[in-house]
Parts: C-alpha cells; structure tokens; sequence
C-alpha cells in the first residue's frame, strides 16, 4: 500500500497539488522505515524532497536528497547515489537562482 500511495503522491504532485502529495509522501516514508524497506524509504525521502523542490524550499529539498542520499550510500546503490547527488545539485542551482534574483530586485 505504501508503494502505492508513493505513486499516487506523484501524480498529486504533476496535477500541482503538492499538500496531497506530501501527506501522501509522509505516510509512505513512515510505513517504509517502519518496515524495514530501505530502497523505498530512501525514494520516499527523496520524492519529500521533489515536493520540496517543487515549492522553491531549497533547503528543506537539500535536506531531504541528503537523506535519501546517505542510505543509497549506506546500501551502495550507485543509481540512486547518482539520482540524489543530481537532485542536490538542482536544489543548489535553484537556490542560487534565488539569491541572485534577490540581490538583483535590491539593487
């Protein structure tokens, strides 16, 4: 059911509704980690972090790849390791994005 849920919380999210997809998210997260299946658990986390992403919450999205990408680790999941790293860096870009058009507004 929580694999399930993972999947609908993306849907959730493309459709824009990104509260659903988080309640949804949240949920699996626990079920997963409660139930020992890391490889889904880390997904779990790193989709939090696409919810995150998707608010312009850089931090909180970095947070959350960062989680999701010590347990890839923790499993030596190359896919994975590369899938967060990547995720990371975007969650960077965008965060410098916003400094930048900040600075720029002030100027």
């Amino acid at each position: 059911m929580a694999i399930v849920s993972s999947e609908m919380a993306v849907c959730h999210l493309q459709l824009g509704d990104d509260r659903k997809s988080l309640e949804l998210l949240e949920n699996a997260a626990q079920i997963q980690r409660e139930v020992g299946r890391v490889q889904n658990y880390l997904v779990a986390l790193a989709n939090i972090g696409n919810v995150y992403l998707y608010r312009r919450d850089y931090l909180t999205a970095i947070d959350y790849y960062r989680r999701a990408l010590e347990l890839a680790k923790e499993i030596n999941d190359p896919v994975s390791i590369e899938k967060w790293s990547h995720n990371i860096r975007v969650a960077y870009a965008g965060l410098r994005e916003s400094v930048d058009q900040l600075t720029s507004k002030r100027i």
